[in-house]
């Protein structure tokens, strides 16, 4: 094999990574990051810090924003950024066969090189905008310095592997085995070590990316440091999520995922058949690692099993790239056991299968992500984003509000691609949107939610973004005050008070059924913002029956967030409630209020309470079988009474709608004696009022229970039936009569 081996995968890994990288997606980590670094390039002042809690609540050192910094001197187009830094982690074939060539020789280094080139795990996070993209690079910086230490004892390479490891850990705290491995080598090296002067360098370097954070540290009293001490001691669950994100990201399963519906998650281990040849691969160089026993050889097993071990006992969830530490040592092992294959053929063969199944797997992420990605967990593309902020700087006038609304509640996004030229509100697309009663408005949302649906019914539409498939991605939307009020107007009216903060202005329910999609919008007028108790609050909507049980699944939410409430915003949140698939068919109401976020204070509720029920309204759900024949038909065929059955005091009444009924009725119960007196009666409307017959439609069956009231013990029959209010007119028995005697 040539000298020049190295060529093939550094062109493949760029010309991967590099082909349409404005697909990538954009969140708002992302945006957040480079509104930090653009802000200390305009205030030429040097950050202290990342500007980005981890989930353990403690800020990164600022090293991913001076990196994000250099091709921003350039250009502060997120898309150009992300090709700078993608094309860097590109470069990382080149050491990862230049490391693997000398443990293994060419062929084995070509594999380790093109199977890093393919690896969807890089190419995916490389071109994420966020702390981990350049983790592999450095590991491959930290694995060729390595082996330099060992073949040629280079005190230079020990001392770029403590500055490659370094970086890696401020990158992401994942990475931090790699620094034990590093103590560990410069443990085992010191005999043999003559200048420790590099080292010395290498040193200093870090001190220097550190030393503004450090500086933070010490004059706030090191808060990150007592955040690592309580994450330390928190308590920590055993399970195989770390096995599992180490099989995805060594054996490619990440695109599987990605191309999973919105939000679902994929299953342990899901790697196709080309991913589980791969992670035999890694095994196999392992057990040549093993069986080779060098001190470099040992390294990389270290490196391979250390990120897994550390992953394995846990406080917070184990995400994928928290293992991208594995990738690097794992496809210079899989290079090494294509490399030991005695037939070169057999080897290539070997090789082929994971990097054309790799490629193939990537042409189709890019072509689904174009067409599809909003829909998917892969997000939606910075490519129709950047098209949309384009959109709305060509229609929107500079300094006007701007409602965006976009999965996630992202709060950074369209701010930095807008340029900050607007007042932006931020809204969930699946969730709510804040309307603005007053003067003329503008909208940007994404489609394919409740958001997109309801402005393109009611208001002008300015322009369209679409996906590679003809979806709207995204629409821009201009609204007048009349326009908005007009909108609402064919919702259920309410006009209900909660927590002095709120009003509440409609409703619409309609279609509700058992284990189906069920739609709820709710509006309501946000009077007093002041009045919230908490920074966030969180809103409720239960389907509940009579009893007060909880019949819907769905779960709360945080549509319209609470730094952008202002006086007079009419907020529309949707709800799929999502009616468990048992639930019989009846009169339930939708419970509703406001809560904070994170057990935060509710707001009370008018009247009392912290939830406010509408209702009654009709669900249509389970229905019993095996119907008996009718007992008694009443008025023009509209309902008929099924079963009676008696027990003391308690009646219990099966109803069936023939057809639908055009009244609200009330029941009658009366229990008789032998000379027909009542002795014990119940009046009521079915269910109590849970389920007015208005709400009835033909076929239903309505089972309606009545506690007597009276003396239960002397009577020997019932009479029941219907009659309206307030004139007390009974519906007639059909044969005659107005009621049906029993017994």
């Amino acid at each position: 094999m040539p000298h020049a081996a190295w060529v093939v995968p550094l062109a493949v890994a760029l010309g991967l990574r590099l082909w349409q990288h404005d697909l990538t997606p954009f969140l708002d980590d992302e945006a957040v990051l480079l509104t930090a670094a653009s802000r200390m390039l305009d205030t030429k002042r040097l950050a202290l810090e990342a500007g980005l809690a981890l989930s353990i609540h403690v800020n990164e050192p600022p090293l991913v924003l001076y990196l994000d910094a250099i091709p921003m001197l350039i250009s502060r187009n997120p898309a150009w950024v992300s090709a700078c830094l993608t094309a860097l982690d590109g470069l990382a074939s080149v050491l990862i066969y230049k490391a693997t060539e000398r443990l293994a020789g060419r062929f084995a280094g070509f594999g380790a090189a093109l199977l890093f080139a393919v690896a969807p795990a890089a190419i995916y996070y490389s071109r994420r905008i966020y702390y981990s993209e350049l983790v592999p690079l450095c590991t491959a910086i930290f694995l060729l310095a390595l082996v330099q230490v060992w073949q040629r004892r280079s005190s230079v390479g020990l001392a770029v592997a403590l500055v490659a490891a370094a970086c890696a850990t401020e990158l992401h705290a994942s990475a931090a085995p790699l620094l034990a491995v590093w103590l560990a080598v410069a443990i085992l090296s010191r005999r043999w070590m003559k200048d420790w002067r590099p080292l010395a360098i290498g040193a200093g370097v870090v001190a220097l990316t550190l030393a503004p954070y450090l500086y933070l540290q010490i004059t706030t009293g090191w808060p990150d440091a007592l955040g690592i001490w309580r994450f330390l001691r928190e308590p920590r669950v055993l399970d195989a999520s770390a096995l599992d994100a180490a099989v995805t990201v060594i054996g490619g399963g990440i695109y599987r995922h990605l191309l999973l519906p919105y939000p679902e998650p994929g299953p342990p281990f899901d790697l196709d058949a080309a991913g589980w040849l791969l992670v035999a691969l890694v095994v196999a160089g392992a057990v040549l690692a093993v069986k080779r026993r060098t001190p470099m050889h040992l390294t990389l097993l270290a490196l391979l099993v250390l990120p897994v071990l550390a992953s394995l006992r846990h406080t917070v969830g184990v995400l994928p790239y928290y293992l991208l530490p594995a990738l690097a040592p794992a496809v210079v092992l899989a290079g090494m056991a294509v490399g030991a294959v005695p037939w070169r053929l057999a080897g290539a063969a070997l090789l082929a299968v994971p990097v054309i199944w790799q490629v193939g797997g990537y042409l189709n992420l890019q072509r689904v992500a174009a067409a599809d990605g909003p829909k998917l967990n892969y997000g939606m593309p910075l490519r129709y984003e950047l098209q949309a902020a384009d959109m709305a700087g060509r229609v929107v006038p500079p300094g006007d509000r701007l409602s965006v609304s976009e999965v996630g509640n992202q709060a950074t996004t369209f701010p930095y691609l807008t340029g900050y030229r607007y007042r932006l509100v931020e809204s969930d697309s699946r969730y709510g949107v804040a309307l603005t009663p007053g003067g003329t408005s503008y909208y940007l949302a994404q489609g394919g939610g409740p958001v997109y649906g309801f402005l393109a019914q009611h208001f002008g539409d300015l322009g369209q973004v679409r996906t590679s498939s003809g979806q709207p991605a995204f629409g821009l939307f201009q609204a007048s005050s009349g326009q908005v009020e007009q909108a609402v107007q064919g919702l259920q009216p309410l006009d209900a008070s909660i927590g002095q903060a709120i009003r509440l202005r409609g409703y619409s329910a309609s279609g509700l059924a058992a284990g189906q999609p069920s739609p709820l919008l709710l509006a309501w007028q946000i009077s007093n913002p002041q009045a919230a108790p908490s920074e966030e609050m969180q809103q409720f909507a239960h389907l509940v029956d009579a009893s007060g049980r909880t019949w819907s699944t769905n779960s709360d939410e945080r549509a319209y967030p609470r730094v952008h409430w202002g006086s007079g915003d009419l907020v529309l949140t949707w709800f799929d409630l999502q009616p468990k698939a048992d639930t019989p068919t009846g009169g339930y109401w939708i419970e509703t209020g406001f809560y904070g976020y994170a057990g935060g204070q509710p707001l009370s509720v008018s009247g009392g309470g912290t939830s406010l029920r509408i209702g009654p309204l009709r669900l249509a759900g389970a229905q019993p079988a095996g119907q008996a024949p009718p007992l008694a038909v009443f008025g023009d065929g509209e309902i008929a009474l099924l079963a009676v059955h008696r027990k003391g005091g308690e009646v219990d009444l099966t109803w069936r709608a023939e057809a639908q009924p055009s009244k609200d009725y009330a029941v009658f119960v009366h229990l008789l004696d032998g000379t027909g007196r009542v002795v014990a009666q119940n009046d009521s409307p079915p269910q109590q009022g849970a389920f007015p017959t208005m709400l009835w439609r033909a076929g239903d069956v309505v089972t309606d229970v009545h506690h007597l009231s009276g003396d239960s013990a002397a009577g020997t029959r019932l009479e029941i039936g219907l009659y309206t209010t307030p004139d007390l007119r009974r519906l007639p028995v059909q044969g005659g009569g107005d009621a049906y005697i029993s017994g």
